[in-house]
């Protein structure tokens, strides 16, 4: 006989509710997720798919500790998993964003430098004070896209600024990445139902 646990040392686990916030922000009610299943969608594939859409090679062999990285000098991608959507998103924005430009072209502007420093203290995970200020805008640049395809309302709301230059009015290389991110959430959420 196993001994039974007494309830006072069972360790509570954080309640995961991602899977709320993205059907309450992002497909909304039963009837538009219905619209959006497909009989043969294989999210590997749409990812794949949005690669190739934006010229760029992606490898699986990334290092140690971590779920992606962005090659600047060949603008490559690695992937651990590439259905990882929120690690493609990222590393996708980087891509986007030094290919274009896009963190260089507002840098000087002190308000959304600040913001971007803001949302790599705020968001990224593995923020470090020790960082270079260049990599911290960058990685702000792309948090910022990762974390909007999944939380888009509670983004826009803490990072007003950095949502309407950066989101609102993307580059159209980043319109097209979010739009094909966008489908790509929405079909894999369409078929949960």
């Amino acid at each position: 006989e196993k001994p039974q646990k007494d309830e006072k040392s069972k360790e509570e686990k954080p309640v995961d509710n991602r899977e709320e916030i993205y059907k309450k922000e992002w497909i909304g009610n039963a009837e538009q997720r219905e619209t959006l299943k497909t009989e043969n969608f294989k999210l590997a594939d749409s990812i794949r798919e949005v690669i190739q859409k934006l010229d760029t090679y992606y490898t699986r062999y990334v290092q140690k500790g971590s779920t992606g990285t962005f090659y600047p000098e060949s603008e490559n991608i690695a992937i651990q998993s590439i259905n990882d959507i929120d690690t493609v998103t990222h590393e996708l924005s980087h891509v986007v964003d030094i290919r274009n430009g896009v963190v260089r072209s507002k840098q000087d502007d002190p308000q959304i430098a600040s913001e971007l420093e803001r949302a790599y203290y705020e968001i990224y995970p593995w923020a470090s004070t020790e960082e270079k200020y260049q990599r911290r805008l960058h990685e702000g640049y792309a948090m910022i896209q990762e974390k909007y395809l999944m939380m888009p309302k509670t983004i826009r709301q803490k990072f007003p600024l950095l949502v309407e230059t950066f989101v609102d009015n993307p580059h159209p290389m980043q319109k097209l990445l979010n739009e094909e991110m966008d489908r790509i959430v929405r079909e894999y959420h369409g078929l949960s139902d």
